[in-house]
């Protein structure tokens, strides 16, 4: 399992990068991925819509993949 890497990144709608999640995997399939809500500053970014983009990667393939989120408080 040490050998595949995920990330995620997290973008504003003009595409300014807001966050980097970079989680420790600790098995093949379903995995929860904490995040606090916070940007790379540790603020509460604005209530609205955000895209991510989540990569992963092992010694042989990279595949990714761009959704959206929505931060309502």
């Amino acid at each position: 399992m040490s050998d595949v890497k995920v990330s995620i990144n997290i973008y504003t709608l003009v595409g300014r990068k807001i966050r980097t999640i970079v989680p420790e995997l600790y098995y093949l399939g379903h995995n929860k991925i904490y995040w606090d809500g916070r940007d790379e500053f540790g603020n509460l970014p604005a209530n609205g819509v955000y895209l991510y983009k989540m990569i992963a990667s092992n010694n042989n393939q990279k595949i990714s993949f761009i959704g959206r989120l929505a931060i309502f408080r």
